[in-house]
């Protein structure tokens, strides 16, 4: 009785002892911050890809978007001046001179040469729709990419949209496309300008001893004639206007009076945004004064 009173008070005394060293063990602090760092680390550093690798793509294609604009309106402004549009690839040769060595220039100048820094650049006329509704006749579209590795948002199981060989990459793209204008080729005896979109810059009511024969008017809005007309032999204007402007009258002519124009989804059209805008803000019109200067009238 004596030995079985033993074996069993050990036994109990064993029990008690495993289950004070687990409730020691679960009440234990120290050496917790370990394990609780290894949970965290993953989405630690998937917050810090987002701050750090996709801020840094949303800057750049700001960035690469006013490069666009402004080496679509070089490209335009050489095709303007004899340049023949064709297609050109990133690792196509550009003759001197000719638009895809003008859209070059101007991307290396904002920092994006081409083939450098893992940047393409590559400029197409060949199946090139211009905008439906526009009055644009053959256009032209400048493209750039600029590819960035992942690195931080891989350990968050981001893989990017690109895939070079072994390694991922996310592709950041901005385009950019220009025309070519189909203008009337008539000469204007009266070009009527208004700033405000909408309100007619040609408006005349009742001009019974008006006399436009042989000659052109422009407006670069609208035009309203009321009453007896002024008699033109051609009213032209840039939104719709009236049948008793002239003889003959053409609605959505394009106007050269006009460079401002509003971001779409193809870019500024315009090179200012608005009319008080800035110049220095304006990186098309600043591609212009560049062009300009680098170009000079014989």
């Amino acid at each position: 009785m004596r030995g079985a009173s033993r074996q069993m008070n050990a036994q109990y005394s064993g029990r008690r002892a495993r289950l004070a060293c687990e409730v020691n063990f679960v009440r234990d602090r120290r050496g917790n911050i370990a394990p609780i760092f290894a949970l965290l680390l993953i989405p630690i550093i998937a917050v810090l890809g987002v701050a750090t690798e996709a801020s840094g793509w949303y800057f750049t294609q700001g960035s690469l978007q006013n490069a666009t604009d402004a080496a679509a309106m070089a490209a335009a402004a050489n095709i303007a001046n004899g340049g023949t549009a064709a297609d050109c690839n990133s690792t196509d040769t550009a003759a001197a001179g000719t638009p895809c060595a003008e859209v070059r220039a101007v991307f290396a100048k904002y920092g994006y040469a081409n083939g450098a820094n893992n940047i393409s650049v590559t400029t197409k006329k060949t199946g090139v729709t211009c905008p439906s509704g526009s009055v644009l006749g053959t256009c032209y579209r400048v493209e750039v990419t600029k590819l960035f590795p992942i690195r931080l948002l891989a350990v968050a199981g981001f893989r990017g949209n690109t895939q070079i060989g072994s390694a991922r990459y996310q592709s950041i793209p901005a385009a950019a496309l220009v025309g070519q204008s189909i203008t009337t080729g008539r000469p204007y005896c009266l070009l009527a300008l208004n700033s405000s979109p909408g309100v007619a810059a040609f408006d005349t009511r009742g001009v019974p001893k008006a006399d436009l024969s042989g000659c052109n008017v422009m407006s670069n809005s609208d035009g309203n004639c009321t009453g007896q007309g002024p008699d033109a032999d051609v009213a032209d204007a840039h939104g719709s206007i009236d049948s008793k402007c002239g003889d003959s009258t053409n609605n959505s002519v394009p106007s050269g009076a006009s460079d401002v124009g509003n971001w779409s989804k193809w870019g500024l059209w315009g090179s200012l945004q608005y009319v008080t805008q800035d110049p220095a803000t304006a990186p098309k019109y600043q591609g212009l004064l560049d062009f300009i200067a680098a170009h000079p009238t014989p």
